[in-house]
């Protein structure tokens, strides 16, 4: 009964966004940095800050011509307008390697930087300066985001008739007693901390030498487990530079021309790295972290799976917040061995192993993890597939774009359904709105998933009718092209939640064992 409550209210749960980021960046200051979370919903600072879209935008200007999105995809406004329940919220430290294109740090950079993110000069400057201070910056700009978003959540803010409220929350029991709550006056979004790069704990500027003060650097990892309010989640390992903790993939496109992403890219796992996870996975030491494969190089994803499967049994699930398949089964001397599942899924994604193999699909689901489709039309298709959607009329774009999100979500099914396994529970959302991507067209913001489901809906009916027969091989996972689209956007990640989001002392509960025990 309590499934059928939170379903009639609330809809989509977001693996990965970034929905006070843009917010945030608006708190420095040219006069120095201040931090403030401002409660009126039209200053750029405040969390209830949204810059809707414009016919211009999506059309003819930034984003239809450019791939700029300028405007806000995942605020808190903007999630709960689109009937958004739940979002995993990652904190994101900028980079240092963001702000330098062709090692330039100058006026020119810093208005090149700010028109490609909307983030405001100082903000840039700021990140630009930490080479001053190559230990603390990132740490310290961590806990002031951290502080940031945390500033307005349990308030009410009523805006234009309409009462809102972010809350964050530590457990399922006070997600699921958000989402059921009686007060039907106001609409709730329930935000998940997470964190997206383990540089944020003081590693990956010069000079590097998170070797020496590994210590201090623990101490840090405890502090976020042990002190916070919220501690995140799970964390993604790596992003976009190194960080000396995990070689990570390479993941800018045209502006990888401009910075330089060379070093520490396509490493394994450092020794200091295998301490910060393990740390990171002690349920001694506070609330585990999980670990968030996205954005770590193959050879340290391949490395973190054995982990798991030797030291774990599989018994820790295996997270990618924000993935797309390449529709191979793996890459092994750099010839990738195609898939097993007919026809020739490769031709419709990008084969970048940024993405994920069919064989990291099976090692997701044997661990009883969750794999978060994003949104990013460079991530989720081949060039072929992407420039077919834009020759479509825009009225019916998003029929097209969407076709893109089924394919992902049935090429994972395919490969699960041949290995015997459960072919529809892994699949999620995972936008990776505001993260400075060019979104699938007509998906632009979050008001847009309700669309995007009503489309999804029409390519998993067709699938059902037509397709699942003669595709899908075992009799129990042919199910309804309604729950196929229900379980992508709701059940999965709720299911997930369920088991894994709890206070260290509820890893002792039943419905924990029991379902430690299926997967192995």
């Amino acid at each position: 009964m309590l499934k059928l409550l939170i379903m009639e209210k609330y809809t989509f749960l977001d693996l990965h966004c970034h929905p006070f980021m843009k917010a945030y960046a608006h708190s420095f200051k040219s006069d120095g940095p201040t931090y403030k979370n401002s409660n009126h919903y039209r200053h750029r600072n405040s969390s209830w800050w949204s810059d809707r879209a414009t016919a211009r935008d999506l059309k003819k200007h930034l984003n239809g011509l450019f791939g700029l999105t300028h405007f806000t995809q995942a605020d808190v406004r903007t999630s709960l307008q689109g009937n958004v329940g739940v979002v995993f919220s990652s904190l994101y430290p900028l980079e240092h390697g963001f702000t330098v294109p062709m090692n330039c740090d100058g006026p020119l950079a810093d208005t090149l930087l700010d028109g490609i993110t909307q983030f405001g000069k100082p903000r840039i400057n700021f990140i630009q300066a930490l080479p001053a201070d190559p230990y603390d910056g990132y740490w310290y700009d961590l806990q002031q985001e951290y502080a940031f978003q945390k500033a307005h959540s349990g308030n009410v803010k009523e805006i234009y008739g309409k009462s809102y409220r972010y809350q964050f929350v530590n457990n399922y029991r006070e997600m699921e007693a958000l989402l059921t709550s009686e007060d039907h006056q106001v609409q709730n979004l329930a935000v998940i901390n997470t964190i997206e790069g383990a540089h944020c704990f003081g590693s990956g500027i010069a000079p590097f030498c998170l070797p020496k003060r590994l210590d201090e650097i623990l101490e840090r990892v405890r502090s976020v487990k042990q002190d916070w309010e919220y501690p995140p989640f799970f964390i993604t390992l790596a992003h976009h530079f190194k960080n000396e903790i995990c070689g990570h993939a390479k993941s800018l496109g045209m502006a990888g021309v401009l910075l330089n992403q060379r070093p520490g890219l396509n490493t394994g796992i450092t020794s200091a790295g295998w301490k910060i996870i393990d740390l990171l996975l002690n349920e001694n030491t506070g609330r585990r972290v999980l670990i968030d494969v996205k954005h770590m190089s193959l050879q340290a994803r391949k490395q973190y799976y054995q982990f798991i499967a030797q030291k774990h049994q599989y018994a820790i699930p295996i997270i990618v917040s924000h993935g797309c398949v390449t529709g191979y089964d793996d890459k092994e001397n750099s010839q990738h061995k195609l898939s097993a599942v007919p026809g020739k899924p490769h031709r419709k994604f990008c084969s970048d192993d940024i993405n994920f193999f069919d064989s990291e699909i099976l090692a997701i689901q044997r661990s009883g993890g969750i794999f978060g489709i994003q949104l990013d039309e460079k991530r989720i298709s081949s060039k072929q597939e992407r420039r077919r959607v834009k020759r479509v009329d825009p009225r019916y774009r998003l029929l097209y774009s969407s076709k893109l999100v089924w394919n992902q979500i049935q090429h994972i099914a395919q490969v699960l359904d041949q290995a015997g396994l459960p072919a529809w529970n892994i699949q999620s959302l995972g936008s990776d709105f505001d993260g400075i991507i060019n979104p699938i067209d007509g998906c632009f913001t979050a008001e847009y998933y309700q669309n995007l489901s009503q489309f999804l809906l029409i390519h998993a009916r067709y699938f059902v009718t037509h397709e699942m027969s003669e595709k899908i091989k075992l009799k129990e996972n042919r199910i309804p092209a309604e729950a196929i689209v229900q379980r992508f956007f709701h059940q999965n990640a709720m299911d997930f939640l369920r088991k894994y989001f709890r206070e260290k002392d509820d890893y002792s509960n039943p419905v924990y064992r029991v379902a430690k025990r299926a997967r192995r």
